[in-house]
């Protein structure tokens, strides 16, 4: 135990905690400790909030890849199981590769009969996790899993996926997204420490020149306590007087060629107003002047009407800097939209405008007249008609940005129904329901309400977004599937067309090896009759010329001759028994026949009659060359080539 300068026994813990109190009765340190604590704190708010929205995606995003894998998967599902299939019963598929990652990911497909299933290895079977359509999560062995269920047909798809797989892509984006955040915040810190500490330079060379100045009166005030249980108006702000009459204090303030902010200055006038009424310091659009008052009321009427006409002037910078960002995006919205430029316009040059200034000359008038109370109603009301008037400007400048918003959402939407059979959304119908509001509001000039239809609007198209989204994932998953179905359909079309040539190609071999049977047993034939009847034999042959139709229509054929040869080898009564095809080659191997001549037929070393003679003349296609690309070489046969 210490005692003080009284005498009175003080604590150990009061030694320690009073420097501290004393510490805290600056202003600047607890601005320091106060914007310190806020930054902090916001960062670690934005960093759970960054963490939790990083959650949230990556569970989404990893929802959405198991409905596409899902099907997929169903896709390629046969329409029917084969009995080998069926009597295979569950079927395992093995690991593919050595991946860490592999174990973490399985799928179970069975018919709805359950008498065929295939899955990964390690898939949990039905008795453990049973399926479920749609998401949902377990807990197997400790470990958290999410599944998604769906039917296709006969088929039951199951995903499963490993919550580990997710937590640490999780992870690594928060840590990528919150690292630079802490490492930013000590220089962020500093930065902060710094500037506050350079803002307060002339309010510590204020203090140091007050202190000097009226050493003596500050020590015999505090004569019998210590420095640390005095009021900080005791310790500060007590000398003030005769350094202002010794025209010392002007000098101090005014002598640093940068000004500090108007706000800090309005703070310090204040503080030292309610301590003394001795100094009054004025603000005016960032310019400081100082004025010697005898009473304390009147120092705070000045002081406070200073205040409100700083904020007013402060709301009519606002209103400047609105009305010139509206007239830029006025100018570059398109001709064709179809907000009400002239209503906004109108808005810019309302007439409360004038009239504000107009009271802004009146309370400048009534603040030289010394009418404080007056130019601080006068004021006050300006301040009051400036922040309305501010709020329209506001809500007329997001009208025009959701207004472009909706333009982008209403031209996307425009190009996909170009590019794809879409269904409108509800909401579609419902934003520009609102939107259609919204214009009408605007041409009554009822701005806040119009924002409101806008912003409600732009709510129904993000809505719709999500689900137009949707439709196009579907529209590309059916094209794939048809695309795939096209494709089979394509090579079996190719298969049966292979199949077709084949059969033709054995056809024609079949009837070319048919045809030389049918040759080879009338070569036969012929020899067998010649042997026993003597040889009918062709003496003079004429070329019989093959038919042009014929040829062009790849057409072969026969003609069978019955006649009569007379002893002089000649022929008569020349008949012909049959033809195929039918008038093809009949005139043809007329024509030529009857120039023939034929061995007749000996008796007796004497030529007689051969009757009922039979020959036939066949036309067929020949390869090997003969002495003209028009003619035929016919030996009881007609070859071309």
């Amino acid at each position: 135990m210490d005692r003080d300068h009284s005498g009175h026994r003080v604590s150990s813990k009061m030694q320690l905690i009073t420097p501290l109190k004393a510490k805290f009765r600056s202003i600047r340190r607890r601005i320091l400790v106060f914007v310190s604590a806020v930054y902090l704190t916001s960062s670690g708010l934005s960093a759970l909030w960054i963490y939790y929205e990083v959650s949230h995606e990556v569970d989404e995003l990893f929802d959405a890849e198991m409905v596409q894998q899902a099907k997929t998967l169903a896709a390629f599902l046969p329409e029917q199981i084969t009995e080998q299939q069926r009597e295979a019963g569950a079927q395992i598929i093995g690991d593919v590769s050595d991946h860490e990652y592999e174990d973490k990911l399985s799928y179970r497909i069975t018919n709805t009969t359950s008498s065929w299933s295939l899955e990964t290895r390690g898939a949990p079977s039905p008795a453990i996790v049973p399926f479920q359509i749609g998401f949902s999560e377990f807990n197997l062995d400790g470990r958290q899993w999410h599944a998604f269920g769906m039917t296709s047909g006969n088929y039951q798809v199951l995903l499963l996926q490993e919550d580990s797989f997710r937590s640490e892509l999780r992870t690594d984006l928060a840590i990528d997204t919150v690292v630079p955040v802490l490492l930013l915040l000590p220089l962020m810190l500093w930065l902060g420490w710094w500037t506050i500490n350079q803002s307060f330079l002339s309010f510590q060379r204020l203090a140091t020149n007050l202190r000097a100045a009226n050493h003596a009166a500050i020590k015999a005030k505090m004569s019998g306590r210590p420095i640390e249980h005095l009021p900080v108006e005791e310790i500060e702000l007590e000398p003030i007087e005769e350094p202002i009459r010794k025209a010392q204090v002007v000098e101090t303030i005014i002598k640093p060629k940068k000004k500090s902010g108007s706000a800090l200055f309005a703070v310090v006038a204040v503080i030292i107003l309610v301590s003394g009424g001795i100094l009054a310091v004025l603000v005016n659009n960032g310019t400081l002047s100082m004025s010697l008052t005898t009473s304390k009321e009147q120092a705070l009427e000045i002081a406070s009407v200073e205040m409100i006409k700083g904020e007013v002037n402060s709301y009519h910078q606002l209103l400047a800097n609105a009305k010139a960002k509206i007239e830029l995006e006025l100018n570059k919205l398109p001709s064709e939209t179809k907000i009400n430029k002239n209503a906004i316009k109108a808005l810019m040059d309302a007439a409360v405008i004038i009239e504000m200034q107009g009271k802004v000359s009146m309370g400048d008038s009534l603040l030289e007249q010394g009418h404080y109370a007056e130019a601080t109603y006068t004021y006050s009301a300006i301040k009051a008609n400036s922040k309305l008037l501010l709020s329209e400007y506001n809500a007329a400048s997001n009208i025009i940005s959701s207004s472009n918003r909706i333009n982008e959402f209403e031209s996307s939407w425009a190009k996909l129904q170009n590019s794809y059979e879409l269904t409108i959304p509800t909401q579609v119908v419902a934003a520009n329901d609102l939107v259609t509001s919204a214009y009408k509001s605007i041409d009554n000039n009822d701005f806040s309400l119009a924002l409101e239809s806008m912003q409600k609007a732009i709510d129904n198209w993000q809505v719709a977004d999500t689900e137009i989204k949707y439709q196009i994932e579907q529209i590309g998953l059916n094209k794939l599937q048809k695309d795939s179905e096209l494709a089979e359909q394509e090579r079996v079309r190719q298969l049966n067309i292979e199949v077709e040539n084949r059969l033709e190609l054995e056809r024609k071999t079949n009837e070319r090896e048919r045809l030389a049977v049918i040759e080879a047993n009338e070569l036969a034939q012929i020899k067998e009759t010649d042997r026993l009847s003597q040889k009918l034999t062709p003496v003079t042959r004429v070329q019989p010329i093959y038919p042009k139709d014929a040829i062009r229509s790849g057409i072969e054929g026969w003609v069978d001759f019955e006649f009569t040869v007379k002893s002089n080898g000649e022929l008569q009564d020349l008949v012909i028994l049959g033809q195929s095809p039918r008038r093809v080659f009949k005139n043809a191997a007329l024509t030529a026949f009857k120039q023939w001549t034929f061995s007749p037929l000996l008796k007796n070393g004497e030529s007689i009659e051969r009757l009922n003679a039979k020959y036939r003349v066949t036309f067929m296609f020949s390869y090997f060359p003969t002495f003209s690309s028009n003619q035929l070489f016919c030996s009881g046969k007609c070859f071309i080539f």
